[in-house]
């Protein structure tokens, strides 16, 4: 059975995976939607890219941006939380076990 921190990291593995997927999917949305949106206007009267106009574009991007920030800092700390709970793991079951040693040398052994 897992132990609590194993499960934990667990599930801040998964919630970091969900939002790298998200904000991967926010930024393609945004990207997609801002190019094909692009509203038809004569040669010099489009508003700014930066405009008011596109606001709701530039905010799913930069929604995913973050997202993709979070997740990848969510996944960066379970595994973090699995490499502290596997060395406690190996240190516990070597200091309780010690270790076998072989004697002699395997030359001698081998020869009939």
């Amino acid at each position: 059975m897992p132990t609590p921190n194993k499960k934990r990291g667990q599930a801040i593995w998964v919630a970091g995976t969900l939002l790298v997927v998200l904000g991967v999917a926010f930024v393609i949305v945004g990207l997609v939607s801002l190019v094909l949106d692009f509203p038809p206007c004569p040669i010099n009267a489009c508003p700014p890219i930066f405009s008011g106009y596109y606001v709701v574009y530039w905010s799913e991007i930069f929604t995913g941006l973050v997202m993709i920030a979070l997740g990848i800092g969510l996944r960066l700390q379970a595994r973090k939380i699995q490499r502290r709970l596997a060395a406690q793991n190996s240190t516990s079951a070597t200091s309780s076990s010690p270790a076998p040693t072989v004697n002699g040398n395997i030359a001698e052994e081998l020869r009939w």
